[in-house]
């Protein structure tokens, strides 16, 4: 039940005694699970008087009986219920039951309810999709037709298809204009459905009245863009660029998909072309800037570091300025300019704060090694591994002072000496402790957080949630509240018994058990799968990015669907929101990361999140660099972000689960050869 393998539960609760089986909490967990597994008829009958045996979750099992009656029936009595509640949710499932139960005035009145509230695209839809249905049924075709319409442009799942359906049956004399299905076509794209997208431009192309093909093609080249299919996109913007409104734009966006596609001299080319032709542009003023940084990423230290003077020069106060000052001093670290190095890094450290300063630092700290003031490196370095216990700034300034032959401080100072507080002995009420004992851990953290304020109050408040969240195998709304309650200068020392609490409710183990067995059987170093779960999703099962990726370690459905085959499982995408699918599939995408990239956890992190390929890349146009210079000068700040905390958070991870915490290596593995298999 705590993993979600709801067919799997049932099957082990059927092989029950039947004298278990009556027991009252049972009989509601059969019930939940025959809801969960959509069979409303079995769950309504479990239910039958349970009330009175039950009387403490009286309201979840009026809820639970509410949801199989509106999918069961009696429709109506459920949708009554349901419209009572007010919420935007229920007030959907009521105007669903209002139409099952042919009300179909009411499910119009609802439907339009629902719509006042919904404030995404995707609550919109389901809103609408109800109400075109029954307006449809009731004969208000003006309404119906308007409501496909709006389907048909914006639904961003499977309404959109439907709604599209009810518009060619509707109004078929009024299809969707040439406008109307461009506009279409970019919100298909912006759901996932590209292929899709794609197809409705190609159809639009061939209308009358169609744009003009350099419009259509700066549509295609945006979409070809957004989803990494690079040349192709160029090949679109090369066509949009003969259009005057597109010119300067798609000239710029072609040079950058080519670079993005490694054909990096036709994007040099690319790039001077927007310089000499557009001189005054914003356009111009980012390829003089992308121009510096190809050379940048190819590892052309000294013409990269020459290229972000002439842009600073020129653009003091430009869009690019922080961006080419950051680059600029991580060139003249790799290309040995020491003491340039340093100051330019002195200067960063100095607009940063917390973590970010403390790397700057680290970093400075390398470049005043190389010039040769070691005194001056290693009290930076001893400095910056003090005051960043087990993070990523700590972690690399004690590999550089133990490659300095200079003493280590502590890992992480020793905890405080007891204070006065004893520690809060917090224990579920009965309520959350009957839901969990269930194996219902989602509905007791649901339980929990309606009552938060009644539960919890004072200035323990946050220890007391904590406290509470931690009984939990779920810990979403745990670390939520130990964001907003643990202050950090409890988790720079080593955990005592008063402050243990704060270490968990930051670092919490969500499936702990599954996890472990996962991490087993991958041969994956403890704690590295929470460290990767914690950056993707917050500890969040529901999670979906916006580019699609979903669940606790935030899979991409085709980066899923390839972990599967390869290891020969089922895939059904709407899987990925259970924990035990997407734990399961990302250890193993995680441990073929760490087995291509030699066992170098920092490669994996890097490839988790922006891919193999884009790594072997790096790796190979580093010309050696050691880790904390090659993290630096990772080129997507999202990805230097990710290697940090995924690194920071492995560290603690380990370091509470009492396994060693890994030292981390400055020299990394080279090179690397990718299989037709990477992806």
């Amino acid at each position: 039940m705590r993993l979600e393998m709801w067919d799997e539960a049932h099957r082990r609760l059927s092989q029950a005694p039947e004298a278990e089986l009556a027991k009252p909490g049972v009989r509601f967990l059969r019930a939940k699970i025959a809801v969960l597994r959509d069979d409303a008829p079995s769950a309504l009958a479990l239910l039958e008087g349970l009330e009175s045996e039950l009387p403490e979750i009286e309201e979840a099992i009026l809820e639970l009986r509410l949801q199989a009656m509106a999918m069961a029936g009696p429709h109506e009595e459920a949708a009554r219920a349901l419209e009572k509640k007010g919420s935007l949710d229920a007030l959907i499932r009521a105007a669903l039951a209002y139409e099952k139960a042919e009300r179909l005035e009411d499910a119009k009145r609802i439907a339009a309810k629902a719509l006042g509230q919904a404030k995404t695209d995707a609550d919109k839809a389901r809103a609408r999709s109800v109400r075109a249905r029954v307006a449809e049924a009731l004969g208000d075709k003006a309404l119906a037709t308007s409501d496909a319409r709006w389907l048909a442009i914006s639904a961003p799942g499977e309404e959109n298809d439907l709604g599209l359906k009810m518009l060619s049956r509707l109004a078929p004399d009024r299809p969707l204009t040439v406008q109307e299905r461009i506009e279409r076509a970019t919100n298909l794209a912006a759901a996932g459905k590209v292929d899709q997208a794609l197809e409705e431009l190609a159809a639009v192309a061939k209308l009358k009245g169609a744009p003009p093909r350099e419009e259509l093609a700066w549509t295609r080249g945006q979409i070809l863009y957004r989803t990494r299919r690079y040349m192709a996109a160029a090949r679109e913007f090369d066509v949009a660029k003969r259009s005057g409104k597109f010119q300067a734009q798609a000239s710029l966006l072609a040079a950058r998909a080519r670079s993005r596609a490694d054909h990096d001299d036709e994007a040099l080319k690319g790039y001077r072309d927007v310089i000499k032709r557009f001189p005054k542009s914003p356009e111009a003023e980012e390829a003089r800037y992308l121009l510096a940084r190809l050379r940048y990423l190819h590892g052309q230290w000294k013409s990269a570091a020459q290229g972000f003077d002439e842009y600073l020069t020129r653009h003091p106060k430009g869009r690019f300025r922080d961006a080419a000052r950051y680059e600029r001093a991580i060139a003249l670290l790799a290309s040995k300019r020491h003491r340039e190095a340093a100051r330019e890094l002195e200067r960063l450290a100095r607009a940063e704060r917390g973590h970010e300063a403390a790397r700057l630092r680290a970093l400075q700290a390398v470049a005043l090694a190389g010039a040769g003031d070691r005194n001056a490196a290693i009290a930076l370095l001893t400095e910056v591994a003090s005051s960043q216990p087990l993070m990523f700034a700590g972690l690399v300034a004690r590999a550089r002072l133990q490659s300095l032959g200079a003493p280590l401080p502590p890992l992480i100072e020793p905890a405080e000496e007891e204070g006065k507080l004893e520690p809060i002995r917090a224990s579920l009420p009965a309520t959350a402790s009957f839901f969990q004992s269930l194996g219902l851990d989602g509905d007791a953290e649901a339980w929990l957080r309606n009552r938060e304020k009644e539960l919890a109050t004072g200035p323990r408040r946050g220890e007391t949630l904590c406290r509470l969240y931690g009984e939990l195998s779920r810990a979403s709304r745990r670390y939520r509240v130990g964001l907003a309650h643990v202050p950090e200068k409890l988790v720079l020392r080593a955990p005592s018994a008063s402050t243990r609490w704060a270490w968990d409710c930051l670092y919490p183990q969500p499936y702990a058990s599954f996890v472990a067995e996962v991490t087993e059987r991958e041969g994956l170093p403890p704690g590295l799968v929470h460290a990767v779960m914690r950056v993707e999703s917050a500890f969040d099962p529901n999670a979906v990015s916006r580019v699609r990726a979903m669940g606790l370690m935030q899979l991409m459905p085709k980066t899923a669907r390839n972990v599967a085959e390869e290891y020969g499982l089922d895939f059904d995408e709407k899987l990925l929101a259970t924990p035990h699918v997407n734990i399961d599939l990302g250890a193993r995408y995680l441990a073929k990361l760490r087995k291509t990239f030699h066992g170098s956890i920092p490669l994996a992190a890097a490839a988790y999140n922006a891919g193999p390929h884009a790594v072997a890349r790096w790796l190979e146009r580093s010309d050696g660099l050691p880790l904390d210079v090659f993290v630096a000068r990772i080129p997507f700040r999202e990805t230097r972000g990710y290697v940090q905390k995924v690194i920071s958070n492995h560290a603690r991870y380990a370091f509470l689960e009492g396994h060693e915490v890994p030292t981390l290596e400055l020299e990394l593995p080279r090179p690397i050869k990718l299989g037709a298999d990477s992806y």
